[in-house]
This record gives structure tokens, C-alpha cells and sequence, in this order.
């Protein structure tokens, strides 16, 4: 069967060599964090998906949405964030990098309603 010119083809996968491993590289991907102010967040998660992008590990294409009980704006929690991976990998940290990972960084209060409609029942 032949496939029709207005039809998009998929593009051929994209692979990165880490070691003596070789990774296949999304084409695109969203990541939704709940509480990603607390510990786990802050000392594990963000350090570490800051590595994969800094290792050209995660595609060109992708985002973070981090959602917190607190209360604060995009600047404040990428400013958070930053403090909490730079602290966590000091001798890895590199400010034109995290630059341009904090801009794929989403944040909002976001369970403040759920925690709302939960007692407004009792």
C-alpha cells in the first residue's frame, strides 16, 4: 500500500550513546510532579531529570508541570528549584544550562481544591 503525500511520516528514532548503553531519545514527553516543592522533588527528581537534560537525554520537545499546595509564582518556584539542584550537584550545576531547562518548567497550586472539596463534605 502506498502511502498518500499529504500523510507525515514518522521520523526514524533518535538514540544517544551514554556509556556502553545506547539510549533511545523521546520525540516528546510531559511530565506532571505533584507536591514538587517537597523533599523528594527538590533533593531527587529535579536533580535528576537536570542531568538527563544536561546529558542531551531528554528530547528538544517536553515540559514539567509541577503542581504544590504552595502558594508561589513560576519565577519564585524556578528560583526554588534552582537553588535546591544547584545545592544537590554543585561541581554539575552550569547557569547557561539551567537557563534553558527552568524555561520547561510549569508550576502551580494546584491541590489547594482538591484538599477544599474533600472537607467542605464533613
Amino acid at each position: 500500500m502506498m502511502k498518500d503525500s499529504n500523510e507525515q511520516t514518522e521520523s526514524q528514532p533518535q538514540f544517544h550513546t551514554f556509556g556502553a548503553c545506547q539510549i533511545e531519545i523521546l520525540r516528546s514527553f510531559s511530565l506532571i510532579i505533584f507536591g514538587a516543592s517537597g523533599d523528594l522533588g527538590k533533593r531527587k527528581l529535579m536533580p535528576a531529570l537536570y542531568h538527563l537534560f544536561q546529558d542531551g537525554l531528554l528530547p528538544d520537545n517536553f515540559f514539567i508541570y509541577c503542581t504544590d499546595r504552595i502558594e508561589m509564582n513560576i519565577e519564585q518556584y524556578r528560583e526554588l528549584i534552582k537553588n535546591a539542584v544547584e545545592s544537590a550537584i554543585p561541581k554539575d550545576f552550569k547557569p547557561s544550562k539551567w537557563l534553558k531547562f527552568a524555561k520547561r518548567l510549569i508550576a502551580s497550586q494546584g491541590q489547594s481544591w482538591l484538599i477544599q472539596r474533600r472537607f467542605s463534605r464533613c
